[in-house]
């Protein structure tokens, strides 16, 4: 397994392949097979992964949240998964929409 991992600074850790910055997620995407999303909820993070972060993923690919809800856009991530672009979703949080 290969680790990418994404933060403001690009910084990464001991244990992370390749590092880069939060601007440069969608050129990353489509490089993966799943996405964990364990990012705090701020006004730069809600809606980090909406329609175009969802297109810009490999088709297949899984998503994981184990963050807050309003990271996620609900009815973009219903639409990826019922056009069958994303493989799969595991939501440990879910935001009223």
């Amino acid at each position: 397994m290969k680790v990418i991992s994404v933060t403001r600074s690009g910084a990464g850790g001991p244990d992370v392949d390749e590092a880069v910055r939060t601007g440069d997620l969608h050129a990353i995407l489509p490089r993966v097979d799943a996405v964990l999303n364990a990012a705090p909820l701020t006004d730069e993070t809600r809606h980090l992964f909406d329609a175009a972060a969802f297109a810009a993923c490999k088709p297949g690919a899984y998503v994981v949240n184990v963050a807050r809800g309003g990271l996620i856009d609900q009815p973009a991530l219903i639409a990826a998964l019922r056009s069958g672009h994303l493989g799969g979703a595991a939501i440990h949080v879910t935001h009223p929409a």
